[in-house]
């Protein structure tokens, strides 16, 4: 096509013939992709000659079918400082990052008028700038729609600067890289890969941008540039993974908090309802001893860490523990959507008599009958992204999670259950509803303690009146 072209235009001129003249006509103006040789069980980035993996012992090289020696697993990535670089030569970009105020308000409907957003911008002026960046990352599989199982992780950057309205955008966006899946040897089946020489690889760039210089097309000069990753936005299957923590399997489930659950049923349970208003967040200090005396196990029997993750709810260091400014607990995001979904289904299912003990929420097939046609009279307007299935009776499994918070913020599931339970269990059902609607309020009143109490208060109604429900 490039000769087509090149023909059709007047003689002479500097179109390339071929696409690959072209990318190397154009190489200094494109982020060069950087591309190191990993462990095919990915558990080491190789910086030096070694022929084996020095965790796994695994071979560094194969063979192909010309008899060529071959690395067996690379990992090709984008430097974020080429990528911050390339933002701030473009000169309304430039303004754009340069000029972020610190606009604390007292309904919040973004980061940047939090009062946390204030204090990481404290340093911000005309000549330098603070780069807070948010982590998105999450296992993906290509081949959901051929039946096969498998899992790749890309690690994705949010400019925080940005305006909400931008910085989601594709173009906005800077993809680190994808951490390759991997198939097991012996069966072919997929295996979850290892993040930790990868997250290895990308916070020591972390660090060396922690005081940096880039040029500003909208300054004309140099200006001192401080990246701090201050955000994770993951789901609690991705944070657990990546932060090595152990999730509902220990004995203190939660992310955030200290209170301590039962294993009743073969679940770890957060019981015990008068421990929500002693609400206390955990101790980084006191994490990252039991983190440590998690790695130093590494040498000894598996059945010793397993206790050991199972009773301090943490699986060892990880990477980002390195940076001067990090703070898990911080920086923490709520899964919000999941949480609607777990409990939303668990609530369904009661009702739909699926789960036995729960007599009080279980509703006869004549009212279920009620629900589907209210369901089926309801007119969904085209801006609300959500399908919803014909019948609340058959087992919501065509519904996305995203499916399910919209059933709960737009008060649709109120909507089709009301009046058809005592009027008691109504009360506490829905008031637990609209509480976890509140997580997906477009603004936050800071200064209303008061949703924090309600919700808690919401929580440990439900678990009195509905116990069995909080095992399931």
């Amino acid at each position: 096509m490039l000769q087509v072209a090149k023909g059709q235009l007047p003689s002479p001129n500097n179109l390339p013939r071929t696409f690959s003249s072209l990318i190397s006509s154009l190489k200094e103006e494109l982020i060069q992709v950087r591309k190191v040789q990993v462990c095919i069980n990915n558990c080491n980035i190789y910086v030096d000659d070694t022929s084996k993996c020095p965790i796994c012992s695994e071979d560094r090289y194969t063979t192909d079918n010309l008899g060529r020696k071959r690395s067996w697993k690379n990992f090709s990535y984008c430097l974020i400082g080429d990528s911050l670089q390339m933002m701030f030569g473009c000169k309304n970009i430039a303004q754009v990052i340069q000029s972020t105020g610190r606009n604390v308000k007292v309904l919040v409907g973004d980061i940047q008028e939090s009062q946390a957003w204030e204090n990481w911008m404290d340093e911000t002026s005309a000549n330098s700038v603070t780069i807070a960046l948010g982590l998105n990352t999450d296992g993906v599989n290509p081949y959901h729609s051929a039946g096969q199982k498998y899992s790749f992780w890309p690690l994705i950057f949010t400019i925080m600067n940005l305006p909400k309205f931008i910085r989601c955008k594709p173009d906005a966006l800077v993809l680190y890289g994808i951490i390759p899946g991997k198939f097991d040897h012996r069966d072919n089946s997929p295996v979850v890969p290892k993040m930790e020489a990868y997250q290895q690889l990308m916070v020591e760039e972390l660090l060396s941008l922690c005081s940096t210089e880039l040029y500003s097309a909208y300054s004309q000069a140099p200006i001192k540039v401080k990246v701090q990753l201050l955000a994770y936005m993951m789901d609690i299957q991705a944070y657990s993974k990546y932060f090595k923590m152990s999730g509902p399997t220990s004995y203190y489930p939660c992310m955030e908090c200290k209170i301590k659950a039962q294993y009743i049923h073969g679940k770890m349970c957060l019981l015990n309802h008068e421990n929500y208003h002693q609400f206390a967040r955990r101790d980084q200090r006191e994490e990252r001893v039991h983190r440590n005396r998690y790695d130093q196990l590494n040498e000894g029997p598996v059945s010793a860490r397993v206790s050991l993750a199972q009773q301090l709810g943490v699986k060892g260091s990880y990477a980002d523990m390195t940076l001067p400014y990090h703070d898990r607990v911080a920086t923490l995001a709520i899964d919000g959507m999941h949480t609607i979904r777990n409990v939303t289904v668990n609530i369904l299912n009661a009702i739909r008599g699926k789960l036995v003990d729960v007599p009080s929420l279980t509703l006869a097939n004549s009212l279920l009958q009620v629900a589907d046609e209210r369901l089926a009279g309801l007119v969904i307007p085209s801006w609300v992204d959500m399908r919803v299935q014909k019948s609340v009776i058959t087992n919501p499994i065509a519904m996305k999670t995203h499916d399910y918070k919209q059933l709960v913020h737009q008060r649709i599931l109120q909507y089709l259950f009301r009046g058809l339970f005592d009027r008691e269990v109504e009360k506490v059902v829905y008031e637990l509803l609209d509480c976890m609607g509140r997580l997906y309020s477009e603004e936050i009143d800071t200064s209303n303690t008061s949703i924090r109490d309600r919700l808690i208060t919401a929580i440990v109604s439900f678990e009195q009146m509905f116990p069995r429900l909080m095992v399931s």
